[in-house]
């Protein structure tokens, strides 16, 4: 321990950790400094603060109350009071991997008022916010709308909100321009208490920063809600930050996990998914899109493939097989016989998965359904009506009963599509909000089509720890159709992913790659078996050549992959 006196004779400095790898935690009266050598990366005052609904609430008074050293590490407390908290502790944890840093309320709160808003490091009353200095930041998420360029210069306010991944690791990984030290700064809570779908960095010029996590209006959280737990830690580049974030929220929270020592041959297949055919098919026919997710197409498709040799082990029927999205019901006018079209495909050593319309209520009665002051919104995934309907609808679907379809998984789809956190939307079984109801809805997903079908394949779209146990494959996601850097989209995509889940399976997704010219089609599939199951979304530009060039590269693949367990 260091302590050091300035000139008014109060401790500046009143504890010092060092890690191995220079960097230090230096503790001081009412803030503490992530250091290296005389370079200060942050300064964050331990405060934080509540937006409530009618005020917000601020420390009023912060003071250093101890330090101990522990084995591998540390431990620093300081005590603090607030009109609305009362008394409270903020606590740094301190290990070799970086600090855990928390707040303890000590007393019941003064008022039951809702909060919207944490500010974390936003400074007590009279104290400036945090000072930094980093130069860039990555933003852990994706959008199949921009071009993936996410990193930001610091300085720049950032939301990581429900997208493509979602939700996404919640920590922003940070670097500068002096040495090649990267810092993240995530957030996470214990199972229960994780009430938000969002998280925010801030800046106020010239070197003010604090981190925002907004709440929903409808999840009730007061000032006696268990906050979320801030993370710093190091790495070696933003995709280590981001696994090491991960690996601390398992243990610090004890995540579920699951052990991926072995799966079905076939879950790593080459895919074909029909979506952006159908596209093809209905700009030459003036259809819509949806209208051609038929049988009659998809047999076509099959017979194309079949006759130049391609060969992909999982075939994807897409939007819109139903009759309506929230049912699940087979469209008997597209699909006449869905179940001799699987049996086809299982002849030929092909399974077949179909898409799933995640949220919507289309066809769902009032008791499966939430509301926002009385008109419908969305499904309500824990509600009993709306459980026992889904059973229902997978047994048809995955069954191979006389009368059930005897397909073989989902890919679940608009996972992102989250209702609104501004409205007052209440979900049946204790209204779970925000990553609670997320994977509340996910894992009932999970579980209800294993109990029917433990071999299925649920392929879905998000990289967070505490979603370990509600997915088989991650799916990349659609890349726009205007894009020239697909592969280097892709690539940080995985990254993303693997650095959450090492060892996942991934689909690599081919929706949007430039669906309309053969070359772009064809790079895209050559770096996909590099990075995870190849998949291709479309027949039309290509020709027969294009498509046996693809069976070469997936022929290539397959030897590699098939038989092959996870480490």
């Amino acid at each position: 321990m260091t302590v050091q006196n300035n000139n008014n004779g109060r401790p500046e400095v009143c504890f010092s950790y060092e890690w191995s790898n220079g960097c230090s935690f230096v503790a001081k009266a009412d803030s503490f400094d992530i250091v290296r050598g005389r370079e200060v990366y942050f300064s964050f005052p331990v405060s934080c603060a509540l937006v409530l609904e009618k005020a917000e609430d601020r420390d009023t008074a912060v003071s250093f109350k101890e330090a101990q050293s522990l084995s591998g590490g540390a431990k620093v407390v300081w005590s603090a009071k607030s009109p609305v908290m009362g008394d409270k502790e903020y606590t740094a944890r301190i290990t070799g991997e970086g600090v855990a840093f928390g707040v303890k309320q000590l007393s019941a709160p003064a008022s039951a008022d809702t909060v919207k808003e944490i500010k974390f490091f936003a400074g007590a009353e009279g104290k400036r916010a945090a000072n930094y200095f980093m130069s860039r930041y990555m933003l852990p998420a994706n959008d199949c709308s921009d071009r993936e360029n996410s990193t930001y210069a610091v300085g720049t306010d950032r939301d990581l909100i429900p997208g493509m991944l979602c939700p996404a690791p919640f920590v922003f990984p940070f670097e500068n321009e002096f040495d090649d030290t990267r810092i993240g700064i995530g957030f996470a809570a214990p199972a229960g208490a994780n009430s938000f779908t969002r998280m925010g960095v801030c800046f106020k010029k010239p070197v003010e920063m604090w981190f925002r996590i907004p709440y929903p209006t409808a999840a009730g959280v007061t000032a006696a809600y268990v906050f979320p737990t801030a993370f710093i830690c190091f790495g070696s580049d933003a995709y280590d930050v981001i696994s090491r974030w991960a690996d601390w929220a398992r243990r610090e929270f004890r995540y579920p996990e699951k052990k991926r020592t072995s799966v079905p041959d076939w879950w790593r297949s080459p895919i074909f998914c029909g979506w952006m055919e159908q596209d093809q098919r209905a700009r030459a026919t003036g259809l819509d899109t949806k209208e051609l997710s038929t049988q009659e197409e998809y047999e076509r498709m099959r017979s194309r493939m079949e006759r130049v040799g391609l060969r992909p082990g999982i075939i994807i029927i897409d939007d819109k097989w139903q009759v309506d999205y929230g049912t699940m019901t087979v469209d008997r006018k597209k699909w006449p016989d869905l179940r001799a079209f699987t049996d086809d495909c299982h002849a030929r050593g092909q399974r077949v998965l179909l898409w799933w319309r995640l949220w919507n209520p289309d066809g769902l009665p009032g008791d499966a359904c939430a509301k926002d002051r009385g008109v419908t919104v969305c499904a309500d995934p824990c509600s009993d009506g709306y459980r026992e309907r889904i059973r229902q609808a997978l047994r048809v679907l995955l069954g191979s009963g006389e009368g059930e379809m005897n397909c073989d998984g989902f890919k679940l789809d608009y996972i992102y599509r989250v209702p609104d956190d501004r409205l007052g939307i209440r979900f049946s079984g204790g209204n779970p909000q925000g990553i609670e109801l997320m994977r509340e809805y996910y894992k009932f997903i999970y579980d209800a089509v294993k109990d029917i079908k433990p071999d299925a394949l649920v392929n879905t779209s998000f990289a967070h720890p505490y979603f370990d146990d509600c997915f088989d494959q991650i799916r990349l996601h659609d890349y726009d159709s205007i894009q020239r850097e697909t592969v280097t989209q892709m690539t940080r995509r995985a990254n993303t992913v693997r650095a959450v889940y090492p060892g996942c399976l991934i689909d690599t997704d081919g929706g949007n790659a430039l669906t309309g010219r053969p070359e772009p089609l064809l790079r895209h599939n050559r770096a996909a078996v590099k990075i995870g199951s190849p998949a291709l979304y479309t027949l039309t530009p290509l020709s027969d050549e294009d498509l046996r060039e693809i069976q070469r590269t997936w022929d290539e693949y397959t030897r590699l992959q098939i038989g092959r367990s996870e480490e």
